[in-house]
């Protein structure tokens, strides 16, 4: 959803009035979209008006006007979703604009209550807008207006390639894989091959292997009950701390590794190789 506005702070009751659009606004009409949306090509936006004005479409437009002028200064469209929850159905706002200098003397607010009771009539508890994440000015506007934040979301999109295209980029020369963003979990550096191991890695089996001889020694050796200090108390206690070092030792390394795996998996669905192509996913598990 886009919208453009600020809160109003002095509502001025009965300047305003709202009604649906006719085909006589479409003038109008078009020149609150283009407002909104400077970019989009104007065929667009009446294909978009022409669907709204569709007679069973489940969409409508509201304008808003002050009361005795019908040139509207805020247009709010408006379409129906199936229910997808124990709310029902919800009137979700699609196109929110107010002219500027309309924005704090009512306008918002009016055109808000306007579509809440278009939303009642037609069995909707639920009227939701959606806003981009970068869109601070039109979600603070909205809250003012007794909207509350729901869920935040990113979409991703991917553009689909035509087969002929795909198997020409296959037959040219392989080009570097391009970088996945830094958003993404990269794929972990590759590590050394067998025999050019660090020196604090052989350092550390060995350390390893002498603590494990070490606990077996001193239990070997240990006599609690004979008397003698040294083999009575400082060879169990020695052979407990190397058997503690040891078990650290195999509890580090399981976590390592099951730290790796889980790298290596979040990596494999971000991988691209040279053909631009991933590894091929299995489909979604189906939700209950």
């Amino acid at each position: 959803m886009s919208t453009a506005g600020d809160s109003d702070h002095r509502e001025q009751p009965g300047r305003w009035q709202v009604r649906a659009a006719q085909p006589s606004d479409r003038p109008r009409w078009l020149a609150l979209r283009q407002a909104l949306w400077p970019t989009l090509p104007e065929r667009e936006h009446r294909v978009a008006i022409g669907k709204v004005s569709e007679p069973r479409s489940a969409r409508a437009a509201l304008l808003c006007h002050p009361v005795g002028d019908p040139a509207a200064v805020g247009l709010a469209e408006v379409v129906i979703r199936p229910a997808s929850s124990a709310e029902g159905a919800v009137a979700e706002i699609e196109a929110f604009f107010v002219e500027p200098d309309a924005r704090e003397r009512g306008a918002p607010r009016r055109l808000i209550d306007a579509v809440e009771a278009w939303a009642r009539e037609r069995g909707c508890a639920v009227v939701s807008c959606r806003v981009p994440l970068d869109d601070i000015a039109s979600a603070g506007m909205l809250c003012g207006l007794g909207f509350v934040e729901r869920q935040r979301t990113v979409q991703l999109t991917r553009a689909v390639r035509d087969p002929a295209v795909a198997l020409h980029t296959v037959a040219r020369p392989s080009r570097p894989p391009a970088r996945p963003p830094a958003s993404l979990p990269l794929a972990p550096s590759p590590s050394p091959p067998a025999g050019r191991r660090s020196v604090w890695s052989v350092l550390g089996w060995v350390a390893h292997l002498a603590a494990a001889a070490g606990a077996v020694y001193a239990f070997m050796r240990s006599d609690i009950f004979g008397g003698d200090p040294v083999r009575g108390v400082m060879l169990p206690f020695v052979g407990f701390l190397c058997t503690l070092w040891v078990l650290g030792a195999i509890v580090a390394h399981r976590y390592r590794g099951r730290t790796a795996a889980t790298a290596e998996r979040q990596a494999r669905l971000f991988r691209v190789d040279a053909r631009g192509d991933g590894p091929p996913r299995p489909p979604p598990a189906a939700s209950g």
